[in-house]
């Protein structure tokens, strides 16, 4: 993987531990292990699908239904329908920007899909919301 170079940017959303190997090293284990290698490959093929898949998103689903498939993740992630959750931090997900998501949430709310509190977002409709 020496070929392949590109700035990454991480933010964890929950407590994290990091470990860092330098490439040295690794190259070192890679060459006395292909299983290694292979894992480092196989890895880096599901981001890349990751990354695809959210481009196709964007490319291709309006904005309420990346929303809404954004709240039913988080629904699921946090296994309440009272989400601890700020319209930025959607927004980074859903690859939007904050107001956009919080002009979106607004038609939702008035629609009767969520309730919208301080740093909050409530399900109310999880049936409607994911259609």
């Amino acid at each position: 993987m020496d070929s392949i170079v590109f700035d990454v940017l991480i933010e964890a959303v929950e407590e994290t531990t990091v470990s860092l190997i330098p490439s040295a090293a690794l190259h070192k284990v890679e060459l006395e292990n292909p299983l290694v290698e292979l894992y480092i490959y196989k890895n880096a093929t599901e981001k890349f699908s990751e990354v695809l898949w959210t481009i196709q998103q964007v490319l291709f689903m309006k904005i309420d239904q990346r929303l809404a498939l954004a709240l039913h993740d988080e629904r699921l992630r946090q296994k309440s329908d009272v989400l601890s959750v700020t319209h930025e931090d959607l927004a980074k997900q859903i690859g939007s920007v904050r107001e956009v998501v919080s002009k979106t949430l607004k038609y939702m709310e008035e629609e009767g899909l969520v309730r919208l509190g301080r740093g909050k977002i409530e399900i109310l409709d999880t049936g409607k919301l994911v259609v």
